[in-house]
This record gives structure tokens, sequence and C-alpha cells, in this order.
């Protein structure tokens, strides 16, 4: 009785190690995104969270970010949420 569990699940195991396989091995060009994205998206949204941390900052652009005081913030929210609070340092030991 035992044996036919043991069976069961090895096949099921192996189904699974089958599948995953086959869904790893799918080329990113060829896999179907679950929602596609929005036709109205904006900017650069579209090249994804890497290439904006990426993107390099001109020396002028550092320089405004720089010297930017929280008075210069005008934006009541932030990727929808609500902004409670401007900080001008790191909350632990106040580094800016």
């Amino acid at each position: 009785m035992y044996y036919i569990l043991i069976i069961l699940a090895l096949l099921a195991i192996a189904g699974l190690v089958l599948w995953l396989r086959k869904r790893d091995s799918e080329p990113a060009s060829q896999a179907q995104p679950s929602e596609p994205p929005p036709a109205e998206s904006p900017g650069p949204l579209h090249l994804g969270i890497k290439a904006l941390r990426d993107a390099p900052a001109t020396r002028e652009q550092k320089a405004k970010l720089k010297a930017l005081s929280p008075d210069q913030v005008t934006a009541a929210e932030l990727a929808g949420d609500p902004s409670t609070a401007k900080f001008t340092g790191a909350p632990g030991n106040g580094a800016a």
C-alpha cells in the first residue's frame, strides 16, 4: 500500500522538475507577461527598475539635488502615497 504512495510522490516530483526545467529554459522574449503594460506608460518607466537605478546623474543634477531644501519640495504625494514628512538627514544618525 505504501509503495503506491511513494511511487505517486516520486512521479509528482518528477513532473514538477520537468515543468520547472521547461519554464526556466524558455527565452524571455517568448515568455508571455501575465498582464500587458498600460499603453499610457510615461517616459522611462518601460526601462525597468535596474535601468532607472543605474542611470548616471550629471554634475549639474547632483549639484541641484545637494542644494535642494525641504521648502522647495512641493509634491503632496509620491507614487500615489501621501507625503507625510520631509527629512534632510537619516532618521537614525542624522547623516546627510
